[in-house]
């Protein structure tokens, strides 16, 4: 009985998920700036879709992010900007969103996540900086003239690409007609976007590059915000 035990034992404990490296970090960081501002952190599995690109909540005290399984198991390496993005809506600040006392608007969270979330991950875990593709010579070039060499140049290089695979997977997953995917190489006029609480994916992509470009907050954000 106690091999059997055993054996079912170590089944169970195989079989039970593993928590990915960046949500690890990401807790390590913002539960304990949560907390000093009273507030408890809570990341769980959105159950509806397995799909689900992340959702954020504020109540009784408690700040809860919501996201898919195969986001939350970081398949497919998006996840630190989904959870980056989400605490944008808390903490990012001007402008908010009109339904919301708040959250900040889509936007200034995905500026929030790039100009200082993904630089905290990244500076306190760098091996979580793994890049598996070579970035577009854009951002190669603008990361270089901002930062020069090392590591800060291989953060604002992966944090772009993060963000790049994050626009094209939802571009990909909503596949609407005559939408074209999101590109370094194209720069949005502000009279294209309609919509200042929730810009185009395009738009989005060249503010959360210009937020990986940024040294601090105050720095420039693209025409189209």
């Amino acid at each position: 009985m106690v091999f059997v035990f055993s054996m079912f034992w170590s089944s169970f404990v195989l079989s039970l998920p593993t928590t990915a490296p960046a949500e690890v970090a990401f807790v390590s960081i913002y539960e304990p700036i949560l907390k000093s501002k009273g507030l408890d952190l809570k990341i769980e599995t959105y159950e509806e879709s397995d799909d689900y690109y992340g959702g954020a909540s504020l109540e009784d005290g408690t700040f809860k992010i919501s996201v898919g399984k195969n986001i939350r198991n970081d398949k497919n390496g998006t996840l630190a900007f989904v959870l980056c993005h989400e605490v944008g809506h808390l903490l990012g600040g001007a402008p908010k969103k009109a339904s919301s006392t708040w959250a900040s608007t889509e936007a200034q969270s995905d500026f929030y996540a790039t100009s200082v979330c993904l630089k905290l991950l990244y500076r306190k875990h760098p091996e979580l900086v793994k890049m598996k593709v070579k970035p577009v010579n854009e951002v190669v070039s603008g990361c270089h003239i901002a930062f020069g060499n090392g590591i800060e140049r291989r953060i604002c290089e992966y944090s772009s690409q993060n963000a790049f695979v994050f626009f094209s997977d939802v571009w990909s997953y909503i596949n609407f007609a005559g939408i074209s995917k999101p590109t370094f190489s194209v720069h949005t006029p502000a009279a294209v976007e309609k919509n200042r609480n929730y810009p185009s994916l395009q738009c989005r992509l060249e503010i959360a590059f210009l937020g990986a470009l940024c040294r601090d907050q105050s720095c420039s954000k693209p025409a189209c915000f």
